[in-house]
């Protein structure tokens, strides 16, 4: 039993969100500092994309982590870069 409370206990610090002393998730610190550097640099900060419930969990419905929701984003934004760069030339 103690085992089993061990591991139920591991799995609950795994999954739960983890959020700072300000209550923030790790997700907004990043998206935070992340404008703040393209403020700095001068740059407009690129428009948040419309989220969808799998950008968050795999095709199980387990959470990603926060590294493959980065990776899954990025690919994103180049796809829809793609695009609309083809439909450009497609006007040209």
């Amino acid at each position: 039993m103690r085992a089993m409370a061990r591991r139920v206990h591991r799995l609950e610090k795994q999954f739960a969100p983890r959020l700072d002393d300000q209550g923030r998730s790790i997700v907004d610190v990043i998206r935070e500092r992340r404008h703040r550097r393209l403020a700095a640099e001068g740059k407009e900060p690129e428009p948040e994309l419309p989220r969808k419930r799998e950008d968050y969990y795999d095709a199980n419905g387990r959470p990603l982590s926060i590294a493959q929701i980065i990776i899954n984003a990025s690919s994103r934004r180049i796809q829809l870069r793609a695009q609309a760069e083809a439909a450009s030339h497609k006007h040209d």
